[in-house]
């Protein structure tokens, strides 16, 4: 298991929900991104790796999102073509994989956020803002698909609160434990 596998799994990473091709792209984004954040790790070995790990996301979220729109003129003009040929109910079940790689990484970079306590404002603008860009491309229920997609990646940002509460809690009990045992035999 690469480190940035079990930095992800501390965080929650097991408590999202991918579907089947996200579920790949997850797989592929951790496989590629492994040893840029062992790199980072092992330059900044000082730093506390939650820290790093967020800036690697947010890093590798910039990227995708900046990809995405970059060849999202071409995507929604291919869809116009499919929409033509095979009929808006075939053409809707496409889903260009930039789009489930924006949606996997910012999932994670929110799940991350979420657990490094960045403030609800700021995930929540962003989600938004990632949302509002995923759901240009869907000409009808574009305000539900995005309001949905919203929701996902800010449920990723809740599940790592959770998580953060959780280890921060069990950390106390270990340093109250400490503190006894410090008191009492030393």
């Amino acid at each position: 298991m690469t480190d940035l596998l079990t930095e992800l799994k501390a965080i929650g990473l097991e408590q999202l929900t991918f579907d089947d091709q996200q579920r790949l792209e997850l797989d592929q984004f951790i496989t590629v991104c492994s040893p840029f954040f062992d790199s980072v790790c092992q330059q900044k070995p000082d730093t506390p790796r939650n820290d790093l790990l967020l800036g690697v996301m947010t890093k590798a979220q910039n990227e995708a999102q900046l990809d995405f729109e970059q060849k999202r003129q071409s995507l929604h003009n291919m869809q116009q073509v499919f929409k033509k040929t095979v009929g808006k109910e075939h053409a809707d079940k496409l889903i260009p994989t930039d789009s489930n790689q924006l949606i996997v990484i910012t999932t994670l970079w929110l799940l991350i956020q979420g657990y490094q306590g960045i403030d609800f404002s700021y995930a929540n603008d962003h989600a938004t803002e990632v949302a509002n860009l995923l759901s240009d491309d869907k000409e009808s229920d574009s305000f539900i698909h995005s309001d949905m997609l919203r929701s996902d990646f800010m449920q990723a940002y809740y599940i790592s609160i959770d998580s953060a509460q959780a280890n921060k809690q069990t950390t106390s009990m270990v340093d109250k434990m400490k503190q006894w045992l410090q008191r009492s035999f030393f």
